[in-house]
Parts: structure tokens; C-alpha cells; sequence
């Protein structure tokens, strides 16, 4: 055991010159194999972290093998100290799945893709399991390399990962550091990368994270899913990506919706006062919750919109055309998007034929304008 322990120290210190030899060692003792292993971890762990401090104290490196994936991760996220900060959190945390992304950025990765999504939904599903099972949150370097992976692939990425990573934007760590100024921009970069990959049975979480967060590839993923079949509160969210971070390119997509007559909401805005009437006076000697003399209750004004109403709106945003033309009353969340109680209509005959004609009007009008487009 005495010598073990002093051979282990040995290789230790030997650092990274020890590596090649152990890494290449076929080693049938249990024990020397387990030993070996973590020598190796400790050794890359240790290169990694002196790395990762250069890379921070922006001193230069004539290695760099030591900073696996940087170049790939600092096109995607920027070169800020922020950006070198979450990096070397990857590094600490997943080290080996690091390498992979370096390798797979330059096109010698064995299995390309397919390994680089085969890799990223194992650890996605350990780290569900960790969550859910052991009530441990995972670590931030974890959650990146997984934003940083997913960016990597072609169309829709895993399930499984999409599961994980709408999880970790509605809790910690991720949200506590997303509202750190540094910090904040550059995850906001790595999820809008995944945003246009999630599978449609999350498209409303995602459309939320989109508008929420800011996420202008909240467009890209509205453009996938946008349809008239979607249900009505999925529907109303990809509307308003596409108002808000949408062109006028999208306007043909959007004008299909001005069609859709589906009744989204309907609510009573009145608070129903109740009036005594007038020049009469009355001493209440009712019994406790008994209802009210003398006192009348208005009919309430019940107050719709439809799904073409939030359409039109949106076609006017991406035109750029002040809402109060056809919505007088319209107003803006500067994180979701238009209030869409003020763009509801009174539910009556008079306020119904105005308001189908304000449509007829303004769909000619975006008619012209796609006309002019193409």
C-alpha cells in the first residue's frame, strides 16, 4: 500500500508527462486501473484549471490542447470574461464531453453527429436523474456543455435534452445566473441556439422562454410551428414572437391567421358598482350578507378577442404601423408582448360589425403590402 500510494504521488507530479503512458496502460490489477484513472482525472483537472486562469488573465497559451473547445465556444458566446468564466466551468465539470465538442468543431470526431448526440442525451438523462432522483441541481459547467452540444446539431435535438433544458431555464442554477449581468448575455446566446430545436410538445414552454428572455430565434421557432392547429394559448404565444422578432417576410404566414375566427378569450371588464337610487335614503337593518336595498347591479360588458385579432395585431407590428389604428385601446408588456386584453372588442352587434370591418381594411391593406414583397 506504502509504495502505491508513493507511485500515485510520483505520476502525480510527473503531471502531464505521465498522462500518454497511462492512458495507453493495460492494467489487469483492479486496484492500480482505479488508481490510474484517477490520476488521470487529477492531473487534467489540475492542466485544465492553470488553463483556464491564463485564459481569464488573457496570458497566452502555446497549447491548445489545454483549452479544448474554446475556439468553437468563443465564436458562439463572444470573448468576454463572462464568456471564460462559464468555459472553464465546462472544463471543471465535463472535461472529456469538452474535448468531444473540440474534436467534433474540427470534423475528426469518430461518428460525427450522431456521437455528439448520442453523448449529449447520456448525460442529459443522468443529469434528469440526479435532479429528480437525488434532488441535486446540476452544476453550471454541466448545463452549458449540454447548450453548447446541443448548438452543434442539425435539426431537432434529443427529447430528452429538450426536457433538460427547459427544466433548467425554469430553475437554478441557470436562472439565478442568467440575471447576472455578465453572465446573463452569453447564456441567453446558448439557449437561443437550442430554441429553434425543440420537438413541438414543448413549443408553448418555449415560446414563453423566447419572449420572456428575449430570444430573437423565437421567430425561427414560430416559423416551424405556427400553424391553425396548434392550441390556442401555443397559438397566441408564436403570434407574438413572430410580432416581436419577426420580418416582413413572415407576413404571408401570418396573414393564413386573419382567416382563423376561433374566439381566444372572453371576459367581463366591468366591476360591477352597485348604485343607490337617486334622492332615496334608507337605514339597512338587513341581517348580515343579506343582499343590499334600493341597490341595482349594471349588466356586466363581457369584452372577446380571436385568434385573427391577435394576428392582425402582429401583421402590424412587423409592418411597423401603430396599433391604436385598428386596436384604439392596444397596449405593450416589454417582455410578452401586446396586452391582449386591449385588444379586445365589446361582445355586441354594433361593436362586432366595426370591428370586421377595421379587418376587411387592414387585410387588403397587408395584401398590398406582401404583393409589393414578392
Amino acid at each position: 500500500f506504502d509504495k502505491r500510494e508513493a507511485a500515485s504521488t510520483r505520476l502525480f507530479d510527473l503531471g502531464r508527462y505521465a498522462l500518454p503512458q497511462l492512458r495507453e496502460a493495460t492494467l489487469s490489477d483492479i486496484e492500480a486501473d482505479l488508481r490510474a484513472r484517477e490520476i488521470i482525472r487529477r492531473v487534467e483537472q489540475s492542466i485544465y484549471s492553470a488553463a483556464s486562469r491564463a485564459l481569464l488573465l488573457n496570458e497566452a497559451t502555446s497549447d491548445l490542447e489545454l483549452l479544448p473547445g474554446w475556439n468553437y465556444f468563443s465564436n458562439l458566446t463572444g470573448s468576454t470574461r463572462s464568456s471564460k468564466l462559464i468555459y472553464a466551468e465546462m472544463l471543471r465539470e465535463q472535461p472529456e464531453f469538452t474535448k468531444e465538442i473540440e474534436l467534433h468543431s474540427q470534423g475528426s470526431l469518430a461518428g460525427g453527429e450522431e456521437a455528439i448526440r448520442s453523448r449529449v442525451e447520456e448525460l442529459a438523462n443522468t443529469l434528469l436523474a440526479q435532479r429528480f432522483v437525488q434532488l441535486e441541481d446540476p452544476e453550471l459547467g454541466d448545463i452549458a456543455t449540454i447548450l453548447v452540444a446541443v448548438s452543434m446539431l442539425e435539426g431537432q435535438s434529443p427529447v430528452t435534452v429538450n426536457k433538460f433544458i427547459r427544466h433548467s431555464c425554469f430553475s437554478p442554477p441557470l436562472q439565478t445566473h442568467m440575471s447576472r449581468r455578465g453572465f446573463g448575455p452569453v447564456l441567453r446566446k446558448l439557449v437561443s441556439a437550442w430554441l429553434p430545436k425543440v420537438h413541438a410538445e414543448i413549443a408553448f414552454d418555449a415560446f414563453f422562454i423566447a419572449l420572456r428572455d428575449q430570444h430573437p430565434t423565437g421567430a425561427d421557432l414560430a416559423r416551424r410551428f405556427l400553424q391553425n392547429n396548434l392550441d390556442t394559448r401555443t397559438l397566441e404565444s408564436g403570434i407574438q414572437c413572430l410580432g416581436i422578432f419577426g420580418e416582413e417576410s413572415d407576413l404571408p404566414r401570418l396573414f393564413a391567421l386573419l382567416e382563423n375566427d376561433q374566439i381566444c378569450a372572453q371576459f367581463d371588464l366591468s366591476k360591477r358598482p352597485r348604485f343607490p337610487p337617486m334622492g332615496y335614503e334608507e337605514r339597512d337593518e338587513s341581517p348580515p350578507g343579506a343582499p343590499e336595498k334600493g341597490m341595482t347591479e349594471p349588466e356586466p360588458l363581457r369584452y372577446q378577442y380571436r385568434v385573427q385579432d391577435l394576428a392582425l395585431a402582429a401583421c402590424m407590428m412587423v409592418m411597423k404601423e401603430d396599433l391604436r389604428q385598428a386596436f384604439p385601446q392596444a397596449t405593450m408588456d416589454e417582455r410578452f408582448g401586446i396586452d391582449l386584453r386591449s385588444i379586445a372588442f365589446l361582445n355586441a352587434e354594433e361593436a362586432e360589425e366595426k370591428r370586421k370591418a377595421t379587418l376587411r381594411e387592414w387585410k387588403e391593406k397587408i395584401r398590398l403590402r406582401i404583393a409589393e414583397k414578392q
